[in-house]
């Protein structure tokens, strides 16, 4: 997607697109994804994500507020949401196996099980909310991470559809997603993405750290297929885990999980007129 350039465009709110929610860590990829949100969406919800392995998840509250104070409060919120009951239940649950599937590469998808951790709290709360839309941060350049590879974003955007969500990745092709920020006056210091383990805005996380050096050094070459195959295969076998989760908070509130996605599906009907590649950059 071409840069836009600041300032944003001053679209009138109602001709936008209704809510939209975005995975953000912080960093300069999901920040960019929110500023994309932004241009074509009323109100953005910001989903930071707490599984217990992350130090210093406060730090995502940086660039949430310059969005807060460039677009106003009333149309930027921040939801930093514990998920690592869930994460626990898809990384340890059948541990034993995965070990024996998967063997040393299983340090790379304990990332994978943290993302479908994420995308499972995001679409509740997308549910709950009545929000339509999701993007995230997701980039080419990091696709050594299971859940930034292209087919298992094809994955997702199929499965957000089932439960009424249009899913996309609006910063894909995007590489230095920090100096487009820095060119907005919306980063809070200059070469972002020259930062390694301890970041300004985000989270470090102990395991990610090693896992996404393990898959740039390994996840080369005739292995990038494997790779791929690890990761769709690590996903479906999480499939049973992930919709019980939806179902049993959906009963916990009272609530029917195939009502909350009919009334989505009707709440919203501008998601009709994205095509296949328009979801992939929205």
């Amino acid at each position: 997607m071409p840069d836009t350039g600041y300032p944003i465009p001053d679209t009138p709110l109602l001709t936008m697109l209704g809510d939209a929610s975005v995975l953000f860590s912080g960093g300069s990829d999901s920040t960019l994804a929110a500023v994309r949100a932004l241009e074509r969406h009323q109100r953005v919800h910001l989903l930071t994500f707490e599984q217990g392995l992350v130090l210093f998840v406060q730090r995502s509250k940086a660039h949430a507020e310059l969005l807060q104070a460039r677009f106003g409060p009333s149309r930027v919120t921040h939801h930093v949401i514990n998920i690592t009951r869930l994460f626990h239940q898809v990384f340890v649950g059948n541990l034993r196996h995965d070990l024996m599937t998967y063997g040393p590469a299983l340090c790379v998808q304990v990332c994978h099980g943290c993302r479908i951790a994420m995308h499972a709290h995001a679409i509740l709360f997308n549910l709950l909310h009545g929000v339509r839309y999701l993007a995230d941060g997701n980039i080419r350049k990091q696709e050594s991470e299971p859940f930034q590879l292209h087919s298992m974003m094809d994955f997702n955007r199929e499965h957000y559809e089932q439960y009424g969500i249009v899913y996309c990745s609006p910063v894909y092709e995007e590489e230095r997603s920090d100096r487009v920020l820095e060119r907005m006056g919306l980063a809070v210091r200059g070469n972002l993405k020259r930062q390694f383990i301890l970041f300004d805005t985000q989270a470090t996380c102990v395991v990610g750290v090693p896992a996404d050096v393990y898959g740039r050094l390994f996840y080369r070459g005739l292995m990038k297929e494997r790779h791929r195959m690890d990761s769709e295969r690590y996903r479906m076998e999480k499939e049973p885990i992930f919709r019980r989760f939806l179902e049993a908070e959906c009963n916990r509130r009272g609530l029917r999980l195939g009502a909350l996605v009919a009334r989505l599906r009707v709440a919203d009907q501008g998601a009709a007129s994205l095509g296949r590649e328009d979801r992939l950059t929205c």
